[in-house]
C-alpha cells in the first residue's frame, strides 16, 4: 500500500495556465524567495537536499464525495498545515524537533523523516492560505463542504510555479518538490488491519520517476 506522489520535473516550469483568482503562484514565489533560496546555500554546505512536501487529496476523493472533505486530513478545511505537521510529529512520521541549517542555529528549522537517519523535509505552512481561501469562498456559496478538487488544483499550480522559480533560481540541485497524495495518516483495510504512512526519502533517486521511488512514501502495518 503506497501513498502516490508526483515528482516535480523541469517541464512543470513551463506551465503558464491561469486559474480563477488563484494566489498559488504568489505563495510559491514567496516561499521560494524567502526560504528555499536562502536555504540552498546551507543545503549544499551539508551535502543534502531538501524535500518539499505538498499534501494533496487522492484523485478518487473529489468534491462530489462529502465524506472525503469531512473525514480526510483536511477535516473539511478546519485544519491548518501546521496542524498536519503536528499530527505527523505525534505519529512519529517526522522528527519532533526540527534542525536549523543556519550557522548560528537560528532561523526556520527543517524536519527529518525518522527512517535511516532521515532526509530534510519541509511542508510549506503557507498552503494554509489556500485552505482558508477556499473556506471563505464556500462561506458565500450554498455548499457547506470543502472543495477538495479546487484545493488539489491550487496545490498543482503551487507546485508548477515553485518548480519554475526554483529552476530559474538555479537551486534545483538541492530542492526536490513532491506532491504527496494521501487521505489520512492512517488507513484501515477491509479486514480491519491498520496502516500508517511512512516517509523515507533517503534513497530517493532524482533521475527516476514515481515507480522507481514509490517506496519513499507508503503505508506500513501498525499491527503487532
Amino acid at each position: 500500500m503506497y501513498a502516490p506522489f508526483r515528482i516535480a520535473k523541469d517541464e512543470d516550469a513551463d506551465d503558464k495556465k491561469q486559474s480563477r483568482e488563484s494566489v498559488a503562484r504568489g505563495l510559491a514565489d514567496g516561499y521560494a524567495f524567502n526560504f528555499l533560496e536562502f536555504m540552498s546555500v546551507h543545503l549544499r554546505a551539508v551535502g543534502k537536499p531538501i524535500f518539499v512536501l505538498l499534501p494533496k487529496m487522492p484523485k478518487y476523493h473529489d468534491d462530489t464525495n462529502n465524506d472525503a472533505a469531512r473525514n480526510s486530513w483536511v477535516r473539511n478545511g478546519s485544519v491548518t498545515i501546521r496542524d498536519l505537521i503536528t499530527q505527523m510529529k505525534a505519529a512519529q512520521i517526522i522528527q519532533t524537533e526540527g534542525r536549523s541549517l543556519h550557522p548560528s542555529e537560528t532561523g526556520r528549522p527543517t524536519v527529518d523523516s525518522l527512517v535511516n537517519g532521515g532526509a530534510f523535509i519541509d511542508v510549506p505552512t503557507t498552503l494554509t492560505v489556500l485552505i482558508r481561501g477556499i473556506i471563505e469562498d464556500k462561506a458565500n456559496d450554498d455548499g457547506d463542504d470543502f472543495d477538495v478538487a479546487w484545493y488539489n488544483q491550487e496545490v498543482e499550480l503551487f507546485r508548477k510555479r515553485l518548480t519554475r522559480t526554483v529552476k530559474e533560481g538555479g537551486y534545483g540541485d538541492v530542492v526536490n518538490i513532491i506532491e504527496l497524495e494521501f487521505f489520512n495518516l492512517t488507513q484501515t483495510d477491509a479486514d480491519g488491519n491498520k496502516f500508517q504512512l511512512q516517509i523515507d526519502f533517503t534513497n530517493f533517486n532524482k533521475n527516476h520517476g514515481y515507480e522507481e521511488n514509490k517506496e519513499c512514501a507508503k503505508y506500513v502495518s501498525m499491527n503487532a
